[in-house]
């Protein structure tokens, strides 16, 4: 079986579905990467946003239909791996193709009132290509349960195929150090992030930690989180890094005393699975796909409960011994996988290819 896996541009810069493209390649020898190059146009003339996107609206939605249509006929099965570029599906073999949905998002235009023309518009062409898909693959139940319940897709189509946790991500000694308390995030700093949440508790535990710092990884603070950084006077108290290796954040996950993970809508929670492989305390919030992630191996609070976040902030630095053990995040990670997860995608394939 020929299996072509359809990629994000590496120009875009979305560095999770990146990786997710490389492990499945590197679990299925037979894979075959498949993509066009990306032509930049507006951006040969101008460095600003709307230079930006309009060539990632050229390559997106223009450039890359067109390659998809013309390789058709050259490979068995076809696996979109971003369901952000769903609206492929809509120019290859429905039978044989297939999309690996991480959320709702890029389709709540389609079920969410308010959302601006071109929202919408863009959320029903992603969904055509979604509907045209023989198998749509979801890393939680919980985007199983959102994809059922806003009827995007029909039951017998979905398959939950859970992302897996890199090599990098082990337990042991780490070489990071950061003096003093301090407590680490890792992600970007969308609304859905609630750095609010993030910013509010951190400075409240830090009343009670004299010292207490926050590592912050990736993402950029907008206008209004720096205002707030401002307003509670953390500027000093914050470690912002970007563009750290796997290496390089594992190393980061093993040496936290507490990472800190208070978004209030995720599709999957992979730091929270990472740093849980490293061996780290996890506190996130208590979303179904954050508990799939982290079982019994995290400590959960309600989203937005900023004193209950401080409080278990503290915990962690005065009380560590109430944390789930070192054991339980062991047994935690290993149930997932990448092997697990290629078989899983392998073995949808397989069936639409040669079905029984």
């Amino acid at each position: 079986m020929k299996l072509a896996v359809l990629p994000d541009f590496v120009e875009e810069g979305w560095l999770s579905m990146e990786y997710c493209a490389e492990r499945l390649l590197a679990e299925l020898p037979g894979a075959v990467r498949v993509c066009p190059p990306y032509r930049r146009i507006a951006t040969r003339f101008a460095a600003n946003r709307k230079a930006v996107n309009a060539d990632r609206v050229f390559n997106r939605y223009l450039r890359y239909p067109r390659f998809v249509r013309r390789i058709r006929g050259d490979y068995d099965c076809f696996h979109i791996v971003d369901h952000s570029y769903a609206h492929l599906a809509r120019g290859l073999p429905g039978g044989r193709t297939g999309v690996y949905c991480h959320d709702v998002d890029a389709f709540r235009g389609v079920f969410e009132s308010g959302r601006s023309r071109w929202f919408r518009q863009l959320g029903r062409h992603l969904l055509e290509g979604l509907r045209n898909a023989a198998v749509v693959f979801v890393n939680s139940q919980q985007t199983r349960g959102h994809l059922l319940e806003y009827q995007l897709v029909e039951a017998s189509r979905i398959v939950l195929c859970p992302l897996g946790v890199a090599e990098e991500f082990t337990p042991g000694p780490s070489v990071y150090k950061l003096d003093g308390p301090w407590i680490l995030h890792v992600g970007s700093c969308v609304p859905r992030k609630r750095i609010d949440v993030l910013l509010d508790a951190f400075a409240a535990a830090r009343r009670r930690i004299p010292g207490l710092r926050l590592l912050k990884i990736s993402g950029e603070f907008s206008p209004a989180q720096r205002g707030q950084i401002e307003r509670l006077n953390l500027r000093e108290a914050i470690v912002h890094e970007q563009g750290l290796s796997r290496g390089e954040l594992a190393a980061v996950y093993r040496a936290a005393p507490l990472v800190v993970i208070p978004s209030d809508a995720e599709g999957f929670g992979l730091p929270a699975l990472e740093a849980i492989a490293c061996g780290a305390k996890v506190l996130a919030s208590d979303l179904p796909a954050l508990r799939e992630a982290g079982g019994d191996a995290a400590i959960y609070a309600s989203v937005a409960a900023v004193s209950a976040w401080s409080d278990l902030i503290v915990s962690a630095f005065d009380n560590p011994g109430l944390w789930p053990r070192p054991a339980l995040r062991e047994v935690q990670a290993s149930r997932f996988s990448w092997g697990a997860h290629a078989q899983t995608i392998h073995a949808a394939y397989y069936h639409l290819w040669k079905p029984s």
